[in-house]
């Protein structure tokens, strides 16, 4: 806490536009967490299983499908609802449908990612410009001075300009990598989706697949594959 304030102090006038940025990009980088995780489990495995072992024809089946999609958390269900419940329009009226349901899920799935990368863009640049502001202070103050240059004149100047591009750097890279591995986490989850919606999709059309993706399926499914 103590190297915290005394950092802080040694930021000047830099201290407040930091301060902003490293709360929002704790901020940001919490919720992202929370947010992923909690969509991590897409019930992709429940919805293949089901649809792996029925008939197209099944109407009875299709219909508690799309009643349990519902009533169901799983991320993917709601777009297997949608799908279902427009299971007798033709294939392109159904892809369309899907896919202002996907644009929808990637917007919040990638939510906050792009403000991450704009901090960890203007987190250097904002050191760079504590440097330059730092070095100007410093040539100003020997300018003004008469007889020996001490060294505890140049301290202050040069102290500042470095602290706030190692401050600058510090936010950069946590922002930098958590938005590319937040962008990562989202497009896993994306690709599990659309590849259930996918097999729903041909699965409708009367394309009855013979192989899943066994990543997707139930552990006792993968045993028996």
């Amino acid at each position: 806490m103590e190297f915290i304030t005394q950092l802080h102090a040694e930021l000047g006038i830099m201290r407040w536009p930091f301060t902003v940025l490293s709360t929002v990009m704790i901020m940001l980088i919490f919720e992202r967490i929370w947010n992923l995780s909690r969509h991590t489990r897409t019930g992709s495995r429940h919805f293949l299983h089901q649809f792996s072992t029925m008939k197209r024809q099944d109407e009875d089946q299709l219909h508690h499908i799309a009643t349990e999609a519902q009533h169901k958390a799983f991320f993917v269900a709601e777009g297997i609802q949608l799908l279902l419940t427009h299971r007798n329009t033709n294939k392109a009226l159904r892809e369309d449908i899907a896919g202002i349901w996907l644009q929808k899920i990637r917007r919040q799935l990638l939510s906050g990612v792009k403000i991450l990368s704009v901090i960890g863009m203007i987190s250097p640049l904002l050191g760079l410009l504590g440097t330059v502001l730092g070095l100007m202070e410093m040539f100003q103050s020997l300018a003004t001075h008469k007889g020996a240059i001490e060294p505890s004149q140049l301290a202050d100047g040069l102290g500042f300009a470095m602290t706030t591009t190692a401050v600058g750097l510090m936010l950069a890279l946590p922002a930098l990598v958590g938005a590319h591995l937040f962008q990562l986490w989202a497009e896993r989850i994306l690709s599990r989706v659309e590849y259930t919606l996918n097999y729903c999709n041909l699965f409708l059309e009367g394309v009855q697949q013979t192989t899943v993706d066994a990543s997707l399926l139930p552990i006792t499914e993968k045993a028996h594959a």
